[in-house]
C-alpha cells in the first residue's frame, strides 16, 4: 500500500485569486494559498455563487433589476461587521444604510451612488481592480459634483466585458467599501412589487377582498348565518349520529386524503372512483380480498388468506398465482417483448461455474460466486464495495474533483509495524503552494517527535470571546504544564544573540502598523558553565522603540527614565549625594533630601485611634491645637504644655462678686450675700433671707431679664433639656445638676469625590451623584483615609464646597463626612477593639441599621466603606483588610433614631421637609422616588367628598375611586385609557386583567380563567351560550340559533384534540383552512354496513359488512392508481379488467364471451373469410354480446385499433349479426360519443 499519500484540494498562490463558479463544481472547496482562505461553490435559489467559507462579514445586497439604480451613501465610523474592521480608515461607507455592501450588479443597467450627503466630504466614491485600490476602473464609471454636496454622485452602466469582481472605496483613504459583483446570477428577492398589475390576475386589497365578501354576502340566504331547516350546523352528535346511520357521504370530486402528507386519496369525480396513493405502497388487507363491482355481478380481483391471487374476466378466472408460480388461462399478448426476471426475482439461475468460452474456457465465477480473471473493469456508474477494498500496486490516484471521508480520522504509515522511522516524513502536501516549484508541507518528524510546518502559521480569531490559542495538558503530575519553547538552533552562538521575541502590533490612527510593545530573550554570556541570560522589556515611548526595563540573573533595571511606583509611592529615576536618604512630599513622590545633623527626636507622634502625625524635615513644627471643652497651657521654661478640660457641657454657677459671664453655660446669682458652693457637677446657691436686700432683677446672658412684680413675686426655676434641679427647704438650698449630655444628636452623611489632577475645590455631584451640603463646623475631611484638620490643612465655610490647602493628586480620594444637626437626643454608640492579626470580625455595641451609619478607624486611619460589610451587630473585614496585631478598632454608629417625647407639638407655618419630602399646608410633595407608608396597623383614607379619592399626574386627574349609592366605582379619567390589573408571577410583573375602554370595556385576561363546577360562563344577551364543567364532563351549550365554530384567520385550522390513551393529547381532525379539507390525523372507524360516500350521487363506497371488506362503484369505471394519474388496475362497469405497467396497458380482459370472436377480431385479416362460414354460428357466437358491443368499440378504437374496429362494425352489419333495430341503436349510441364519425373518417 501506498503511504505518505498527500491529499490535495484545487488551490491558487495568487495573492487575492478567487475561483469563479466554473472552476468549481457544486459543494467543492478550494484553498487560495497565499491568502489563507478557503472558498466552496453554493446555491442561492437557482443561481450558484462562490463564498468564502467562515467570512462573518460578506453580506450580500440583493440588488432588484430595474432599467436604473439610486442608493443614498452616507459616511460613518466602522463597526466590527465590516470586512475591512482594524484595516485602513476608520470609517466606512454605508449604502442605503447597510455597511458596506457587497454589491451585485447587473450589466446593462445603471446604478447611481449619491453622496449628497454632508458626511461624503473628502471621500470620494471610486471602483477598482482591486481592494487595497493601486488601479481604478474607470470604464462607464462617471462623477458629478463634490462629495459632500448636493447633486454630488459616482454613476457606473456596467457591460458584459465589466469584470466580474471591482472594488468600490474612497479615493483618499483606504477600505473604506466593499466588493462589486456584475452579473446576472444573484436576482434573489423578485416579487410581486416588480410586476405591474395585469388585467386579470389582479393583486389583492382590503377593498377588493370587502367588495367581493359584500358581493357573497348579498347572495347568502339566512340559512348562511343562521340554522335553517335544511343547513344544519355542525355538532359532535349530528356527525356521530349521521355516521353511525349513513356512513360518510362526499360529494364528486370531494377527496379524503389520508397522511401527513395527503399520501392517500379517494375521491369519485363524477364518472369514476379514484383510489390515489403517492408515497410508498398501497396496501389493501384482509383476510380474503375481493374487488366486485357494485351490484356484485363482476368480481374483478379475489386475493385469499392462503397468499393466492385471482383475476377475473367477466367472472371468469383468468390469471391465478400459487406457491409455484402463476398460471394464465387463455392467450398471453405482450407488445413490448419479454422480459425474464425483476429486480426482486432471478431473472437466470445456473449452478456451478460460470465460464468464458465453453467448458474449456476461463473462469468468470467460481463455485463459491467469486469474481475472478478480470483483468481490467470498467464502472460507468458508481460502485459500491460492502466489504474491505484493498488496492496492491505503487500509486493510487483519485482523479476526482470532491473527495468525501466519511471516517473521522485518516491513518497515515499504517501498518508499518510501529516503527517510528517508517512515519518519518509522514503528512501533508500542497503541490506549488508559493509556487511552481514551491511546495507547502505539514510533515511528522520521528527523531523529535515533532510536526514540521515549511512555512509560519497564522492563527487568526474572529471570536473575541473566546482563545486565539489554548495549550492544554491532561497530564496529573504537580510539575506538568503545557509549554511554549523558543529555540534559536544555531552552529556558533554568542554573546547578545536574541532567543526569541513576542512583539504585540496594533494600528495608529494613520492606519500603519505599529510595534507597541515587545519582550525580547537574548544570551548575556554564552560561555559553557556560566551562561547567563536577560529578558528586555521595550514599549513605544513618544513614537520610538524604547527598551524600559531588563531583568538579568542579578538584577532588575529599569532604563530610559522609567519611573518605579510600588504601593502608590514614586521613587526617583537617579541615585542623590552621600547622606542623603528619601523624604516624601506627602503626595506619593520619593526624593532624596539631605537630613540636618542633631540630637535625638521624635519623628512620629501617635495618638491612640488617631492618625501618626510624621515630621516632613528635621526643620518641621507641631502644632497642638485645642478642641472643643479643652484648654492648652505652655510653660516655656519648664518646657511643658498643659491640657486641661474646660467644663465640656457642665454648668457654671457663679455667685455675687464674680463677673458677669457671657457664656451659654454660665448661670450668674446676682445678690447681697448670695454665696454659691460644692465642686463637680452639683452646686448649691444659697441666698440669705430677712430684711436684707433682694435682687429685683435676675438677668442670664443672652436672655431677657426676670423682674419682680412686687415684694411677694416668686421666681421659679424650671429644669431645661439635660438639667435636674433640686430644692432643700430645711437648709434653704436649691440644687442644679446636670442629667446627661445636652448637645443635640447629629445625623452623619458621607461624599466621597476622586480627585483630577491638581484639584483643591470639592463641591457639586459626588462619585455617588449625590451634591455636597454641610453645616460650616459640622463635618471632617479625610484624604485618601488620611483625617485633614479644619482651617490648616482646609476650609469649609460656604456649607456647598471645601477648599484643600494642598492640591490633590489624580486619583486621590476625598472622603467628607457631614453631621446635620436634628431636634431631641441621639443614641450614637461607639465600639473600640483590638487586633490581633486573624480576627477579621468585630461585634458592635448596637445595630447601626445600615452600613452607611458607621465610620471605621484602624490606629486612626479612616477606612473606605468598600474595606468592610455590616451585618447587624457584625462587623466584617474584607479579603486582605484583616486589622494587624495591637492596632487600635474604632468604630463609630451615627444616632439611627432620634428622641422627641419632650416636645408634645411641633408646628411649621413654613411647611416641613425632611429629605424630598415637603409638607405644606394641604400638601404632601416628594421631588423624587417613592413614598412609603409603612404602619403596624390599618391605613385608612377618609374623604368627605362624595367619597371620592383623585390620582394626578403633575395636576391632572387621570383616575378616581369613590362611592356612588352603595357602589364602589373605580373611574379612569383618561380618553380611551385602559385599567389595567397587574401582579407578580414569580418575581416577573404581568397584566392579569385589562379593560380596554377604546373597545367599550373590553376585557383581556393574561392567562386561565377558572370558574367552579357547574359555574358557568355565558355569552348573549339572554346567556344563550354557556360554558361549564360539571365535575364529571365539561360542556359547551347553546340554547338560541346555531352553534358556529368558525375560525376567520387565513390558512389556519380548527383542530379537535383528545387524550391519547397514555395521559397525553393528541389531534384526531382538523378542519384545514389552508388547503379548505377536513383532516384525519387518527384512524376514523366505521361499524359495519356503515358506509363512506364519494360523489354527488354516492356513486363510490367503501364499507365493511360484517365480513367482507368492499369497495364498491356506483357508476363508472374503478381505477386503482398508485401514482397520480397513471392507471395501476382498470375495472369496468361491464366486468373488464386491465392491467398497466407505468400506466401502459400490458394485460387486458376484454369484455368478449367466445375465445373464438377474440381471436376472430385480433385476426382481423381474416374476419371477412371467417365470417362467411355460416353466419347462423358467427351470430350465435356473439348474440350475448350486443349489449356491450359499444363498449367494445369503444375500447378498441381507444387503443388505436381504429382497424380492427372497422372490420368488427362491417362483420356485424355485413352478416346481419343483430336485428335492424340492434343495430339502429349501435349506430345511434356510436354517433352519441362521436365514435361513428371517427371511424368513417379512418
Amino acid at each position: 500500500m501506498a503511504r505518505n499519500t498527500n491529499i490535495k484540494l484545487r488551490r491558487s498562490a495568487t495573492a487575492g485569486a478567487i475561483p469563479t463558479t466554473s472552476n468549481l463544481d457544486l459543494g467543492e472547496i478550494a484553498i487560495n494559498t497565499y491568502d489563507g482562505k478557503l472558498y466552496a461553490k453554493t446555491t442561492e435559489g437557482s443561481a450558484s455563487e462562490v463564498i468564502q467559507v467562515g467570512s462573518a462579514t460578506d453580506s450580500y445586497h440583493k440588488i432588484r433589476k430595474s432599467t436604473e439604480q439610486s442608493f443614498t451613501v452616507t459616511v460613518d465610523s466602522k463597526t466590527s461587521d465590516h470586512p475591512w474592521h482594524g484595516s485602513g480608515s476608520s470609517n466606512a461607507y454605508f449604502i442605503d444604510g447597510l455597511q458596506s455592501p457587497h454589491l451585485h450588479l447587473v450589466p446593462g443597467n445603471t446604478y447611481r451612488f449619491d453622496q449628497s450627503d454632508s458626511s461624503n466630504s473628502s471621500h470620494p466614491l471610486r471602483f477598482y481592480y482591486e481592494g487595497a485600490k493601486t488601479t481604478q476602473y474607470t470604464t462607464g464609471v462617471t462623477t458629478n459634483g463634490t462629495p459632500g454636496s448636493s447633486g454630488a454622485y459616482t454613476q457606473i452602466v456596467p457591460t458584459d466585458s465589466t469584470p466580474l469582481v471591482l472594488h468600490y472605496g474612497c479615493s483618499a483613504h483606504g477600505y473604506m467599501g466593499g466588493r462589486a459583483d456584475f452579473g446576472t446570477r444573484n436576482f434573489t428577492g423578485f416579487d410581486t412589487d416588480d410586476l405591474s398589475e395585469g388585467s386579470s390576475n389582479l393583486y389583492f386589497t382590503n377593498t377588493r377582498a370587502d367588495g367581493r365578501f359584500d358581493t357573497k354576502l348579498a347572495a347568502a340566504t339566512t340559512d348562511d348565518l343562521s340554522e335553517g331547516s335544511s343547513n344544519l350546523y355542525f355538532t359532535n352528535a349530528r356527525v356521530e349520529s349521521y355516521l353511525d346511520s349513513n356512513g360518510l357521504t362526499l360529494p364528486d370530486n370531494i377527496q379524503i386524503k389520508i397522511g401527513t402528507g395527503n399520501d392517500l386519496v379517494l375521491k369519485h369525480t363524477g364518472s369514476n372512483s379514484i383510489i390515489h396513493n403517492t408515497t410508498g405502497q398501497l396496501r389493501v388487507r384482509a383476510d380474503d380480498l375481493a374487488i366486485q363491482s357494485y351490484t356484485n355481478e363482476h368480481t374483478y380481483i379475489a386475493a385469499a388468506e392462503s397468499g393466492s391471487v385471482d383475476l377475473y374476466h367477466n367472472n371468469s378466472k383468468k390469471f391465478e398465482t400459487s406457491s409455484d408460480g402463476a398460471t394464465l388461462t387463455g392467450n398471453l399478448t405482450t407488445t413490448g417483448g419479454a422480459t425474464i426476471g425483476d429486480a426482486s426475482a432471478d431473472a437466470l439461475t445456473f449452478f456451478g461455474i460460470l465460464k468464458q468460452g465453453g467448458s474449456g474456457g476461463t473462469t468468470v465465477i467460481d463455485a463459491s460466486r467469486n469474481l475472478t480473471n478480470i483483468n481490467n473493469a470498467t464502472v460507468g456508474g458508481n460502485l459500491a464495495v460492502t466489504g474491505n477494498l484493498t488496492v496492491s500496486g505503487t500509486t493510487t490516484t483519485l482523479n476526482t474533483a470532491t473527495l468525501d471521508v466519511e471516517d473521522k480520522n485518516i491513518t497515515l504509515n499504517f501498518g508499518s509495524g510501529d516503527t517510528s522511522s517508517s512515519a518519518n516524513g509522514a503528512g501533508i502536501t500542497i503541490q506549488d503552494a508559493v509556487d511552481s516549484s514551491t511546495d507547502a508541507t505539514i510533515l511528522w518528524n520521528s527523531t523529535n517527535d515533532q510536526f514540521d510546518f515549511s512555512h509560519p502559521i497564522t492563527i487568526v480569531n474572529n471570536d473575541v470571546s473566546g482563545d486565539t490559542l489554548l495549550l492544554t495538558t491532561t497530564e496529573a503530575s504537580s510539575t506538568a504544564s503545557p509549554v511554549i519553547t523558543f529555540k534559536r538552533n544555531s552552529g556558533s552562538p554568542a554573546d547578545a544573540d536574541y532567543l526569541g521575541q513576542l512583539k504585540f502590533i496594533g494600528e495608529n490612527d494613520a492606519d500603519q502598523g505599529v510595534v507597541y510593545s515587545k519582550i525580547t530573550s537574548k544570551i548575556l554570556d554564552a560561555s559553557d558553565g556560566s551562561e547567563d541570560g536577560l529578558i528586555e522589556f521595550a514599549n513605544v515611548k513618544a513614537g520610538s522603540q524604547t527598551i524600559v526595563a531588563r531583568l538579568r540573573s542579578d538584577s532588575l533595571q529599569l532604563l530610559n527614565n522609567t519611573n518605579l511606583i510600588v504601593r502608590g509611592l514614586t521613587y526617583p529615576t537617579s541615585d542623590g549625594s552621600n547622606g542623603q536618604a528619601l523624604v516624601t512630599d506627602g503626595s506619593g513622590n520619593l526624593s532624596f533630601s539631605s537630613i540636618s545633623a542633631g540630637g535625638n527626636a521624635f519623628g512620629t507622634v501617635s495618638v491612640s485611634g488617631q492618625s501618626d502625625v510624621a515630621a516632613d524635615s528635621n526643620s518641621d513644627t507641631l502644632t497642638l491645637v485645642a478642641g472643643s471643652n479643652i484648654t492648652l497651657t505652655t510653660d516655656a521654661s519648664a518646657d511643658s504644655v498643659t491640657i486641661a478640660a474646660a467644663g465640656g457641657t457642665s454648668l457654671t454657677v457663679q455667685d455675687e462678686g464674680s463677673a458677669l459671664s457671657t457664656a451659654g453655660s454660665t448661670l450668674n446669682f446676682v445678690g447681697a450675700g448670695v454665696t454659691a458652693s460644692g465642686t463637680g457637677a452639683t452646686k448649691t446657691i444659697t441666698i440669705p433671707g430677712g430684711g436684707g436686700e433682694v435682687f429685683k432683677t435676675i438677668s442670664v446672658s443672652g436672655q431677657s431679664d426676670v423682674v419682680a412684680d412686687g415684694s411677694t413675686d416668686t421666681l421659679t426655676l424650671t429644669a431645661g433639656s439635660g438639667m435636674t434641679i433640686t430644692t432643700d427647704a430645711s437648709n434653704d438650698a436649691i440644687t442644679f445638676a446636670s442629667s446627661g449630655a445636652t448637645e443635640q444628636s447629629a445625623a452623619f452623611k458621607e461624599y466621597l469625590y476622586v480627585a483630577t489632577s491638581s484639584q483643591t475645590t470639592f463641591s457639586g455631584s459626588d462619585a455617588n451623584s449625590d451634591t455636597l451640603s454641610y453645616t460650616p463646623g459640622f463635618l471632617e475631611v479625610h484624604l485618601n483615609g488620611v483625617k485633614l484638620r479644619p482651617t490648616t490643612d482646609f476650609t469649609a465655610t460656604s456649607g456647598s464646597s471645601v477648599v484643600l490647602a494642598e492640591a490633590a493628586s489624580t486619583g486621590d480620594i476625598v472622603q467628607i463626612g457631614t453631621f446635620v444637626q436634628v431636634l431631641g437626643f441621639g443614641d450614637s454608640v461607639v465600639t473600640t477593639a483590638t487586633g490581633d492579626g486573624s480576627t477579621n470580625t468585630v461585634t458592635l455595641g448596637a445595630n447601626p441599621l445600615n452600613e452607611t451609619n458607621t465610620q471605621v478607624y484602624i490606629d486612626g486611619v479612616y477606612q473606605a466603606k468598600d474595606k468592610y460589610s455590616v451585618s447587624g451587630t457584625t462587623l466584617t473585614f474584607g479579603s486582605g483588610n484583616t486589622p494587624p496585631n495591637g492596632a487600635t478598632i474604632e468604630v463609630v454608629i451615627g444616632s439611627r433614631s432620634v428622641t422627641t417625647a419632650s416636645v408634645d407639638s411641633f408646628t411649621a407655618d413654613g411647611g416641613v421637609k425632611v429629605d424630598n419630602i415637603t409638607i405644606d399646608g394641604t400638601e404632601i410633595d416628594l421631588s423624587s422616588g417613592d413614598l412609603t407608608l409603612d404602619v403596624a396597623g390599618g391605613i385608612s383614607l377618609d374623604a368627605d367628598d362624595e367619597g371620592t379619592i383623585s390620582f394626578k399626574d403633575g395636576g391632572t386627574r387621570y383616575g378616581i375611586v369613590k362611592k356612588t349609592s352603595s357602589d364602589l366605582e373605580i373611574q379612569s379619567m383618561v380618553s380611551n385609557g385602559d385599567i389595567l390589573f397587574k401582579g407578580s408571577d414569580d418575581g416577573s410583573t404581568i397584566t392579569a386583567l385589562s379593560l380596554d375602554m377604546s373597545d367599550a370595556g373590553t376585557a383581556s385576561f393574561n392567562h386561565d380563567i377558572k370558574l367552579v363546577d357547574n359555574g358557568k360562563l355565558f355569552a348573549g344577551a339572554g346567556s344563550d351560550l354557556s360554558v361549564y364543567h360539571s365535575g364529571s364532563h365539561s360542556y359547551i351549550e347553546n340554547s338560541t340559533g346555531d352553534l358556529v365554530l368558525l375560525n376567520g384567520a387565513n390558512d389556519k385550522d380548527i383542530v379537535f384534540q383528545s387524550d391519547d390513551g397514555s395521559g397525553g393529547t393528541t389531534e384526531y381532525f382538523a378542519l384545514d383552512g389552508s388547503i379548505a379539507m377536513n383532516k384525519f390525523t387518527k384512524d376514523a372507524l366505521f361499524k359495519d354496513n356503515v358506509k363512506a360516500y364519494f360523489g354527488d350521487g354516492t356513486d363510490f363506497q367503501i364499507y365493511h359488512d360484517g365480513t367482507n371488506n368492499i369497495i364498491a362503484g356506483g357508476s363508472g369505471a374503478l381505477y386503482l392508481q398508485a401514482k397520480s394519474g397513471e392507471n395501476s388496475i382498470l375495472a369496468t362497469a361491464d366486468g373488464a379488467v386491465n392491467l398497466y405497467h407505468d400506466n401502459s396497458l400490458k394485460l387486458e380482459k376484454r369484455a368478449f364471451t367466445s375465445p373464438l370472436l377474440f381471436t376472430i377480431i385480433e385476426l382481423n385479416s381474416s374476419l371477412c373469410v371467417l365470417a362467411r362460414l355460416r353466419p347462423s354460428i358467427i351470430r350465435s357466437l356473439i348474440k350475448g354480446f350486443s349489449g356491450s358491443i359499444v363498449y367494445t368499440l369503444q375500447s378498441i378504437a381507444t387503443s388505436g385499433l381504429f382497424e380492427v374496429a372497422n372490420n368488427l362494425l362491417f362483420t356485424i352489419v355485413y352478416f346481419s349479426f343483430f336485428t335492424s333495430s340492434e343495430i339502429t341503436t349501435i349506430f345511434a349510441s356510436l354517433y352519441s360519443t362521436n365514435l361513428l364519425e371517427k371511424l368513417f373518417k379512418k
